[in-house]
């Protein structure tokens, strides 16, 4: 029995002196404050090194519903609608990753991902909602606006004046 006791302790002793993922690697995402339908954004994601430096990491981010990926800032491999980063060794350190998406419907867009280690996986902390707007309506080109009528208004009015005069 104590002996069943001195070996419980051990194991606990020892998952507690394992390092958690987040001291070992973070990653943030922060998205831009705003976009409407057609923009193309870009999506950055910091990447910390703690006080424990992982062997490897693998970052992997979904591409939102709604948005398609344009391209990846250093270059992700990308399958089934998800972008992947690996580091090992010298590879991994404090460093900034991006990847631009084309917006392609109103609503909100949902981001998520995940950091995996040997120790396990962490999701990636930061911004995970953007909300989309409607591309506000463009005037067609070669049609007169406001600001045309006006300035005919105006010139019509002094032409007028001066026949008067």
């Amino acid at each position: 029995m104590l002996r069943m006791r001195a070996l419980w302790l051990a194991l606990v002793l020892l998952i507690l002196s394992i390092p958690a993922v987040s001291a070992q690697i973070t990653v943030t995402r922060d998205l831009p404050d705003s976009a409407k339908v057609g923009d193309e954004i870009t999506v950055t994601l910091a990447l910390t090194i703690g006080s424990e430096k992982p062997a490897g990491a693998i970052i992997e981010e979904s591409i939102p519903d709604g948005a398609s990926y344009i391209s990846s800032s250093p270059e992700a491999t990308v399958s089934e609608g998800k972008l992947k980063w690996a580091f090992y060794g010298e590879q991994l350190k404090d460093m900034t990753l991006q990847y631009t998406v084309k917006v392609e419907k109103a609503g909100k867009l949902e981001f998520s991902g995940t950091v995996k280690t040997l120790l396990g996986n962490e999701n990636i902390g930061g911004d995970s909602e953007l909300e989309v707007s409607e591309k506000s309506a463009e005037q067609p080109k070669g049609t007169p606006g406001f600001e045309a009528f006006v300035a005919v208004a105006v010139i019509g009015s002094i032409a007028l004046l001066r026949r008067k005069h």
